[in-house]
């Protein structure tokens, strides 16, 4: 049988089942199927990201896709006074972007909303800002998680992939 000890708390395995022990008085202890396995981690990464780093999903870097894609993708996020302005994309993923910007777009927390564009494909994306750097704003999409899933909206998709596909081209290159 495995063990791992992690403070007071001792969580044994074995074919299956999992044990979680607690030490003191009185001992407790809770038995649980090995079957339930994925549902227990898939639930700790959620709790343990939730405070630190969030991003799990990898972020397509723009800038090393070259100066013409500049001419390619266009960004604008709303402002805290409703009205659109353009940004400068650093990196994407399917849950969210950084941009840079001199304009103030608001404190962590705040709702906005993403436009991109990308050749024929433009989508716009509910969003809230999750980082605010000195000219750096992250913002993360708020429906592109849905029921604790992955669910990004399929243009948002499609310009990813098509990113995606042009950083993988320049890597191989």
């Amino acid at each position: 049988m495995e063990a791992i000890r992690i403070g007071q708390l001792t969580i044994r395995t074995d074919d299956d089942q999992i044990e979680f022990i607690v030490d003191g008085a009185p001992m407790r202890r809770a038995t649980v199927s090995a079957k339930d396995l994925p549902g227990i981690v898939d639930f700790l990464r959620g709790s343990a990201l939730a405070g630190s780093e969030r991003r799990t999903g990898f972020r397509v870097p723009i800038a090393s896709l070259g100066s013409s894609i500049g001419e390619r993708l266009r960004a604008f996020v709303t402002t805290q006074r409703g009205d659109w302005v353009e940004v400068t994309p650093v990196n994407i993923s399917l849950t969210g972007i950084l941009v840079e910007t001199e304009e103030n777009l608001g404190a962590q927390g705040t709702q906005s909303s993403v436009k991109l564009a990308l050749d024929d494909n433009t989508v716009q994306l509910p969003s809230v800002v999750v980082r605010h750097e000195p000219n750096r704003v992250a913002f993360q999409f708020t429906e592109s998680i849905k029921d604790g899933e992955l669910e990004p909206p399929p243009k948002l998709v499609a310009i990813y992939r098509t990113l995606e596909t042009l950083w993988l081209k320049a890597r191989v290159n």
